[in-house]
């Protein structure tokens, strides 16, 4: 709601001049549809953000307890490029 209203306030410090150039149902699309956009997109990255981080957090987990340390791994990648 805050875009929204961050909109509204804006128009309150426009000219009268700025209403008689457009359209009402110009100015209402904007203020419906287009903030709408905005916030389904900055949600859309949130959670996609979101669920990386949970899903990189799970797989760290998950690779931690298959009983093998990160220094066996490396050696064993060592060992293996000799």
């Amino acid at each position: 709601m805050r875009v929204r209203g961050d909109l509204f306030a804006h128009w309150e410090k426009l000219s009268a001049q700025y209403f008689n150039n457009r359209r009402i149902g110009d100015l209402m699309s904007h203020a419906i549809s287009d903030v709408g956009v905005i916030r389904e997109v900055t949600m859309q990255g949130y959670f996609n953000v979101m669920e990386a981080v949970f899903l990189i957090a799970v797989s760290v987990a998950s690779h931690g307890t298959d009983g093998e340390s990160v220094a066996d791994a490396r050696d064993d990648a060592c060992r293996f490029r000799r």
